[in-house]
C-alpha cells in the first residue's frame, strides 16, 4: 500500500473530524441540543391549578400545602385557602390578592412589601431554613373560590439570578 502524502494524511484527518461532528451533530438533534441545556417545560395540576413547570420538577406529597414541587435547584409550594374558610371565621373575601398578601405577611410575621409586577402580586423573604438561607418569592392568587399562595424557593445565594425565572413560571399559573 502507497504512504500517503502529509496534505493527503491532514485532509483525511480533517474529513474523518467533519463527518464524526456531523453524526454527532445529526444523532444529537441539533445544535440546540448541543449547546442548551435547558429542561423541556411539564405542566403540574393539582385542586384547579395548573403551573408550568420543566421536566427537572417532580412532584412531592406535603402535609401542610396543596401541592409541592421541587427539582435540585427549586422548590415551589402550593396552599389554597378556599373561601369557605374565610366565611367559617367570619372574614370576608370581598378582597384582592393584595390585600390577602397583606394578610400572609402580617399573620406570619415576615418583614416584606408587597411588589406589583408583571401582573404578579408577590412579596420576597428569606428565612434560614435546616442551616441554610433560602430566599422566597411569594406569589398570590384569587380564583373563583379560594386565595392562593405559591412560593418560589432557592438558596439564597441563587436567588438574584432566579427571580426572572420565578417570574416566567410564575405567570403560566392558571386556575380552572
Amino acid at each position: 500500500m502507497k504512504k500517503l502524502s502529509k496534505p493527503m494524511q491532514i485532509g483525511l484527518i480533517v474529513l474523518s473530524a467533519v463527518l464524526s461532528f456531523s453524526v454527532f451533530f445529526v444523532l444529537s438533534g441539533g445544535l440546540d441540543n448541543v449547546f442548551e441545556s435547558k429542561a423541556k417545560t411539564k405542566e403540574f395540576t393539582k385542586a384547579g391549578m395548573t403551573i408550568t413547570l420543566t421536566t427537572d420538577f417532580f412532584e412531592k406529597e406535603i402535609a401542610s400545602q396543596t401541592a409541592y414541587y421541587e427539582s435540585q435547584k427549586y422548590m415551589v409550594t402550593t396552599l389554597k385557602e378556599e373561601f369557605t374558610i374565610f366565611e367559617s371565621y367570619g372574614m370576608s373575601t370581598d378582597i384582592s390578592a393584595k390585600e390577602y398578601a397583606k394578610l400572609v405577611i402580617d399573620n406570619n410575621m415576615i418583614a416584606s412589601t408587597i411588589e406589583e409586577k408583571d401582573n404578579l402580586v408577590y412579596f420576597e423573604y428569606e428565612k434560614a431554613v435546616n442551616g441554610k438561607q433560602i430566599s422566597y418569592f411569594a406569589t398570590v392568587y384569587k380564583s373563583s373560590d379560594a386565595f392562593w399562595l405559591i412560593q418560589f424557593a432557592c438558596e439564597s445565594k441563587n436567588a438574584e439570578d432566579s427571580q426572572d425565572l420565578f417570574i416566567e413560571w410564575a405567570q403560566t399559573i392558571k386556575f380552572s
